[in-house]
């Protein structure tokens, strides 16, 4: 093998010599190249990435293939231990990831039983004068800490602070409960622990004195909290903190990957996955009555292409008919699906899936359905995982998919006014084959705010300041108000509000950053559903 590879290289080297880049001379890449020939087809992408791994080198990387190398180069710059590999990344869309990754790293984890003694808490009290004013309470996930705000013009307390935490570099995906009275957050990403807090500062607990949580949910209608122990054990707290409840058992090898309540808070949908063998996995949807019974199968598939089964539950339809979820094997190859996976529909007593549309990316706010009651879909359409080309913002409405966002613009982040009349989203020029990390921020500046009028079937501008990127829109209660991000030149984020009706945005909370996920986030996206909530009022 050693002559062979020898006498490959060497004539290899003489043939190109003239036309090769620097990483086609490299001798580990060729060596990779020709220890991994002899493997099979299937197991070709796990031999170089292994290689790459070993050998420190993401240019091992560029033989997987331009649709998988993300996440062979996701694999090495994990392993290296060390952010300078970030220099040695091919791809420019990665590197803001590896960046990202070891900003992460900088600060070290605490356990749960150094940071949060457990605190019998009391019933919640009435919100406080502020938070019940027109616009609510937000509670946002900024560097590791939460910040709870009463808005528009409430004090801001950082959660850390409240419970005396030194190290906050753990805190993440706050969510409010229903009363506004309870907050909900994680402590240590991925799997930590779970914790709720009272807002009046009254108490904080964790859901179980041992074990890891990982997806937590509150129902819609009152203060109870879904949440997945270890991997496979669905649970339900119950009032104030008392022993949670077991809904579904921990089955064999089977993981609860996503989990959904229905609009009236007696069901619970979930998703599930189970890898049987190397060439065969299970997929479904299942649900489980709350008060009590056995859970119920609605969808099931087997196989291994990317098409079978189901990626990930997005969550039910506002009438309770219906759920929806990404098609696809979260098995097969999560760099496919990054690209967009086919969004599926299916009746909430079971039977066969209707596709609505054939890509969408994985995002929760690239698909919104309209609370209204219209049975309207708002959809970002589009395959590919850059943000910025190819995202047109479509509205379903029985069975009929139509375009809304104006021609050469990108959207996303649709949100429905609560009489459904009005669809804002963000928008920005379409733009391909950008080169280089300025004209990237460059062409993301250009995203503004846009409103679509289903009554005149016209969308408008509404935000127009070019010192400023406009993300993510949320409507108050009264539909009269939207809560949006904003980003400066300089990355700086701030949360601003904005009358539909008069104009004339103004600044709610500046000094915030986007953390980890930096400027660029994923291929332009960020995903601020996941820092952001916002307890509207009463």
């Amino acid at each position: 093998m050693k002559i062979r590879l020898c006498f490959f290289v060497l004539l290899l080297s003489l043939a190109t010599a003239c036309t090769s880049t620097a990483w086609e001379k490299d001798l580990e890449v060729w060596a990779a190249r020709e220890a991994c020939l002899e493997s099979p087809d299937t197991d070709q992408y796990t031999c170089y990435e292994r290689l790459a791994v070993e050998r420190s080198n993401p240019d091992i990387c560029r033989l997987t293939g331009m649709w998988i190398d993300d996440a062979c180069l996701q694999a090495v710059y994990e392993a290296a231990g060390d952010p300078a590999i970030c220099d040695r990344i091919y791809l420019q869309g990665v590197v803001p990831n590896c960046r990202a990754y070891y900003a992460r790293l900088t600060a070290e984890t605490p356990t749960a039983s150094s940071v949060l003694s457990e605190v019998t808490p009391e019933p919640p009290s009435t919100p406080t004068t502020e938070a019940s004013a027109a616009l609510g309470r937000v509670a946002i996930a900024q560097d590791g800490d939460v910040l709870l705000k009463g808005l528009p013009q409430g004090d801001t307390t950082s959660l850390s602070q409240l419970l005396g935490i030194d190290n906050i570099s753990a805190l993440s995906r706050p969510r409010l409960s229903p009363s506004g009275a309870w907050l909900a957050f994680r402590l240590k990403e991925p799997d930590g622990w779970v914790f709720v807090h009272q807002v009046d500062g009254s108490g904080s607990y964790d859901l179980e004195e041992s074990g890891t949580q990982g997806l937590f949910a509150w129902s819609p209608v009152e203060d109870r909290l879904a949440f997945v122990a270890g991997q496979g054990e669905l649970k339900l707290t119950g009032e104030y903190g008392s022993e949670p409840r077991s809904l579904v058992p921990q089955t064999d090898n089977r993981q609860i990957t996503s989990l959904a309540w229905s609009p009236d808070g007696k069901w619970i949908a979930y998703s599930v996955g189970e890898q049987k063998g190397p060439d065969e996995t299970y997929l479904g949807i299942w649900k489980v009555p709350v008060e009590g019974g056995e859970p119920v199968e609605l969808y099931a598939s087997t196989g291994s292409a990317i098409e079978a089964g189901v990626y990930r539950l997005l969550g039910w339809t506002p009438d309770g008919q219906s759920l929806i979820f990404w098609e696809g094997n979260p098995y097969f190859s999560a760099s496919l699906a990054a690209d967009g996976l086919p969004l599926a529909r299916i009746s909430a007593e079971g039977g066969e899936p209707e596709r609505l549309v054939d890509s969408v990316l994985l995002y929760d706010n690239f698909v919104r359905p309209d609370s209204s009651g219209s049975g309207r879909i708002a959809v970002v359409v589009g395959g590919k995982r850059e943000a910025t080309e190819d995202k047109v913002l479509n509205v379903i409405e029985d069975g009929k998919s139509s375009a809304v966002s104006p021609d050469g613009y990108a959207a996303s982040s649709p949100a429905w006014s609560p009489d459904g009349r009005y669809l804002a989203y963000v928008a920005m020029p379409a733009e391909s084959d950008i080169v280089g990390e300025e004209a990237l921020h460059r062409s993301l500046m250009g995203r503004k705010l846009w409103l679509y009028d289903l009554q005149t079937g016209q969308s408008s501008q509404i935000t127009q300041a070019p010192a400023y990127r406009d993300e993510y829109p949320l409507w108050s209660a009264d539909g009269e108000t939207l809560v949006f991000v904003r980003m400066d030149e300089n990355d700086r984020v701030s949360l601003w509000s904005l009358n539909v009706h008069i104009g004339d945005p103004h600044m709610l909370l500046d000094g915030l950053s986007t953390g980890s996920q930096g400027w660029f986030g994923y291929y332009g996206h960020i995903p601020w559903y996941e820092m952001i909530d916002w307890w509207r009022g009463r």
